[in-house]
């Protein structure tokens, strides 16, 4: 009974987070498909040696277009593609705090994957499915009263509380999505990837749900998100902003950032315009855009919609946010 009471008391104890930096740099990624006219396979490559760097207690986003690699990005960051390299030599590589990942099984202890299209279990209740969920992942380590306190607490932090004991299949489409994610913070993911939450989603339930992914970033979880065609307010809830397009990086930074860094290179965004389809647009059409970031290599600090374009190289973005919250464990095991 003592030993499963220090359980109990451990699991409502706040765990401390870890601080990830995750680069990655010269990835590529091709796929094969049939062509009808020559009827034969080819290759299509779908990134092109791209670079770029996400870190904890940031809300990240991959913009862009449908079929400029945003899923495959994300796929590959979490493990579930393999990438190339963009020689012979394998000078390209993914990095957590200045450690390269030979295995990917290592990364998938500390993150979790979050679908467009997640499979819930209809018949079940929201507390049922957490508790199944919970049996799984937490096993019998612990009790089954911190187990119903570890639901309740996140129930509540993501506003599923008042619906409890309604069956999934009677659920709204966010609150779909919110149990989605509440059946993965089971056991304390320190990264989160999500694929176009937003998809489906009414605008109310869209900023909402940003909204959450936000505050769960800035209490130190790492989270990375694709989203497509957001509208302006949906963007601003963002702290990180990486641009696909045609497998190229077009921008990487800040989000008041990216206006201003638009502005540079000719092109000036009307003020009743949204930013995030005005990049996307001119993007289309500015080859030099992805040469400006040197296609990811390059990260835009701006913080002001009025203040001048500055480039930092993504190991110095991922050095300056270690040492800025190193009050955190910077450990990666």
């Amino acid at each position: 009974m003592a030993f499963e009471n220090h359980t109990e008391l451990k699991d409502l104890e706040p765990k401390p987070r870890k601080h990830f930096n995750l680069i990655f740099q010269d990835i590529s990624y091709s796929a094969l498909y049939y062509d009808t006219q020559s009827y034969s396979i080819k290759t299509k490559l779908i990134l092109k040696d791209i670079s770029g760097v996400f870190v904890s207690k940031e809300l990240s986003v991959i913009l862009g277009p449908s079929g400029s690699g945003k899923s495959t990005l994300l796929d590959i960051l979490a493990g579930y593609k393999t990438y190339k390299t963009k020689d012979t030599n394998n000078v390209g590589y993914i990095e957590i705090n200045e450690i390269k990942i030979q295995d990917h099984r290592v990364l998938r202890k500390e993150s979790c994957y979050i679908m467009q299209n997640n499979l819930l279990q209809e018949l079940l209740t929201v507390e049922e499915s957490l508790m199944v969920a919970a049996q799984l992942k937490l096993g019998a380590e612990y009790s089954a009263k911190a187990k119903r306190s570890k639901i309740s607490s996140i129930a509540d932090s993501l506003s599923l509380t008042s619906c409890i004991t309604t069956l999934t299949q009677s659920l709204s489409g966010g609150q779909r999505k919110r149990l989605a994610i509440a059946l993965e913070l089971l056991n304390d993911p320190t990264i989160i990837f999500l694929d176009e939450p937003t998809t489906g989603l009414d605008s109310s339930n869209a900023t909402q749900l940003m909204s959450l992914l936000r505050d769960m970033a800035h209490r130190g979880t790492m989270i990375i998100c694709t989203l497509h065609q957001p509208s302006a307010s949906l963007l601003s809830k963002a702290d990180h902003l990486y641009v696909l397009n045609e497998g190229y990086c077009t921008y990487q930074g800040t989000i008041p950032g990216l206006v201003p860094f638009l502005a540079d290179l000719g092109y000036n965004c009307p003020s009743n315009y949204n930013p995030a389809d005005y990049v996307i647009e001119v993007s289309l059409e500015a080859e030099r855009m992805y040469e400006q970031s040197s296609n990811g290599k390059l990260y835009n600090i701006n913080s002001s919609l009025g203040g001048n374009t500055v480039f930092r190289t993504i190991e110095e973005k991922g050095i300056t946010s270690k040492l800025f919250y190193s009050t955190l464990s910077t450990e990666f095991s």
